[in-house]
């Protein structure tokens, strides 16, 4: 019987509580549409972005919001688009007032009223027919976002794009477009091999791009791109295209090994990088183009070195083949070649640590190594002992990166607990944030920085005092004494202006679980936070607690 009451209690606790919310957010969204009213336009515009932030949960405010939109301030009719937006699909019933805003005379205001459309994602055939229009729009930054929003619509896209192609105002656009939906648009297909006769030699690179977009499913191209190969302002982009067609692009070997001796070292560097890709199992045309491809690196042109480090990462040739020839190309290289090295190092994954950790030596790359060595996460942990020497580093970036590193690499990096201990208690105050973050995603490996840390939660700075509060929460969340001194700092925290300060917060005294019961009010109340993130942590957080405040007591 007992238990039944309880369960029943709790339920009913629950229900109360997302009434509360629920009856909040609305008198929220009538405060917001009340002050829609004002003959002030900061005003007008303060309670736009406030129903804007609201996301979803203001769509009681869509007709009101789709009624401003007609208002004398360009910047309050760019500010409702935007928000209506923000609420996405429920906002569907705004898309008429939102298309009279697509010939505005106002080019913000044009602009916002496109991504508008786009967020709401309204049926395609409504849609498109207006995003097409607007692809005439004298402003560039209009018709790109008209792009973007037509592209998101995705299989549906295809045809209107492919019929774009016969118009020479727009022929580029949809070149660009079909690109961006890949595969999605075989269907535009032949329309695509036609546009490679185009005059235009923007047209026919774009058009020749979108075809490589396909890969393989674009075989149906490949006499037309080999024809292409012949021309010379578009035989790179056909290169490339063939290349990502593949195995059923063989017929263009003859002329791409030509083109693969040629002396401008872009188009080279794409031809032989194309015949690896044709002939995926021959061994000898991989290690060639490694190395080539790895000399490439040093390039004194950035488009050249640039295009080698995303060839090497696409063949994937392995560090037993890669390693060599990339250590041998940063030996003679200078800063930002050696940038470029690495970036395709960074592309073979676990595999180029032993690589990374001897490129830590090059003090002018040790930011950047440090780095992709975070991006790699917990399986550069061979690389924390190199790391831990730079911690202390006199290079502020350098130091960052390496904080940042290690915290990406989480509890394998224990073994640098001593030295992020070290520069938390006295180093410059960016980098005492960085060690106390990683020290909290290093867990209850950190142990040993916990007097550190309870030292940080009366640090006159207010940033250190929450890091610290949070880091404990995370190494030590049993301990009912570290609890006490960190619920209330979190608890402040859930007030920060920063949404992903209170995101923390929130998750942070939820891991203290039942602890930090003395939070659940102050949860609540972060559960109707204006950020999504931050609803959820607090939500998460509530849930781990195990209450719901005094009523469910």
């Amino acid at each position: 019987m007992r238990t039944t009451y309880r369960l029943v209690a709790t339920v009913w606790c629950l229900v109360l509580a997302c009434t509360a919310a629920a009856g909040a957010e609305t008198a929220a969204v009538s405060d917001a549409v009340q002050s829609l009213k004002s003959s002030d336009p900061a005003v007008r515009i303060a309670a736009i972005d406030r129903l804007g932030n609201m996301g979803p949960t203001a769509v009681e405010a869509v007709g009101a919001l789709a009624g401003v939109l007609d208002d004398a301030d360009p910047m309050v009719r760019a500010h409702a688009a935007r928000s209506l937006g923000e609420i996405g699909p429920a906002a569907k019933s705004a898309v008429p007032a939102l298309a009279k805003l697509l010939v505005d005379p106002d080019k913000v205001v044009r602009r916002e009223a496109v991504s508008a459309i786009g967020a709401i994602h309204p049926d395609p055939e409504v849609a498109v027919p207006l995003l097409v229009k607007v692809l005439r729009d004298s402003e560039p930054s209009v018709r790109v976002r008209a792009l973007r929003a037509l592209v998101e619509m995705g299989k549906p896209a295809t045809g209107p794009l492919a019929k774009m192609l016969d118009d020479d105002e727009l022929e580029y656009w949809a070149g660009l477009g079909l690109a961006e939906l890949g595969p999605l648009a075989e269907g535009a297909i032949p329309a695509l091999i036609e546009e490679i006769h185009d005059p235009s030699v923007a047209s026919r690179r774009e058009a020749i791009l979108a075809l490589a977009a396909m890969g393989p499913g674009a075989k149906a191209a490949v006499d037309a791109l080999t024809n292409a190969l012949d021309d010379t302002s578009v035989r790179g982009a056909a290169a490339f295209a063939l290349g990502r067609i593949g195995p059923a692009a063989r017929p263009a070997t003859g002329k791409l090994e030509t083109l693969s001796a040629e002396p401008d070292v872009l188009l080279k560097t794409v031809s032989v990088w194309a015949l690896a890709r044709i002939y995926p199992d021959d061994q000898q045309r991989k290690k060639q183009a490694t190395v080539l491809l790895a000399e490439a690196l040093t390039n004194r042109e950035r488009l050249v070195r640039e295009a080698a480090a995303r060839a090497l990462a696409d063949l994937r040739p392995g560090a037993k083949l890669a390693m060599p020839a990339i250590r041998n190309a940063l030996k003679h290289a200078d800063d930002a070649q050696v940038n470029d090295a690495l970036e395709a190092m960074a592309s073979l994954g676990a595999a180029a640590v032993p690589g990374l950790i001897e490129a830590l030596h090059h003090k002018p790359a040790q930011a950047r190594v440090a780095y992709i060595l975070g991006r790699i996460g917990p399986e550069a942990a061979p690389a924390v002992p190199a790391l831990a020497k730079l911690v202390e580093s006199a290079d502020p970036d350098v130091q960052r990166e390496v904080v940042f590193a290690l915290a990406e690499i989480g509890p394998k990096a224990a073994p640098a607990v001593g030295e992020l201990v070290k520069v938390f208690e006295s180093g410059p105050p960016a980098i005492r944030y960085g060690a106390g973050y990683a020290l909290g995603e290093i867990g209850p490996a950190a142990l040993a920085a916990k007097p550190a840390l309870l030292k940080g939660l009366q640090d006159n700075d207010t940033v250190v005092a929450l890091v610290s509060a949070w880091a404990l929460a995370h190494i030590d969340a049993k301990c009912e004494a570290s609890c006490q001194k960190s619920v209330p700092l979190l608890i402040q925290g859930l007030q920060d202006p920063e949404a992903r300060f209170r995101q923390e917060a929130a998750a942070a005294l939820g891991c203290y679980g039942s602890l930090a019961k003395a939070a659940v009010p102050a949860l609540e109340k972060a559960a109707r936070d204006e950020d999504p993130g931050v609803r959820e942590a607090a939500a998460e957080a509530l849930k781990a607690i195990g209450g719901q405040g005094p009523v469910a007591q």
